[in-house]
């Protein structure tokens, strides 16, 4: 992790994966955590001027909104309403 210093202080100190193979759960966890960045990363390029990443920050939150339907729609369809929120990564 030392590599990686940005992406640290995602993680919590006392629960750092040791082992490679993560489970399924942990897989998903770390993508919702991965996803969760990567937004506040391009909600964050929206604060500058005179740059293109604004274009680039714009198409990647329109991703998120896509997923995050796919999750609402996909949930509604399992009859799983209760757990609409917890797939939902919210942008502002």
């Amino acid at each position: 992790m030392e590599r990686c210093a940005l992406l640290l202080h995602m993680f919590d100190p006392s629960t750092h994966m040791k082992n490679t193979q993560l489970g399924s759960g942990e897989t998903q966890l770390l993508d919702r955590l991965l996803y969760e960045e990567e937004v506040q990363r391009c909600v964050a390029a929206f604060e500058q001027q005179f740059q293109y990443g604004v274009f680039f920050a714009y198409l990647h939150l329109r991703e998120q909104e896509v997923r995050n339907l796919m999750w609402v729609s996909e949930c509604i369809v399992q009859n799983q309403k209760g757990r609409i929120n917890d797939g939902i990564i919210y942008i502002f």
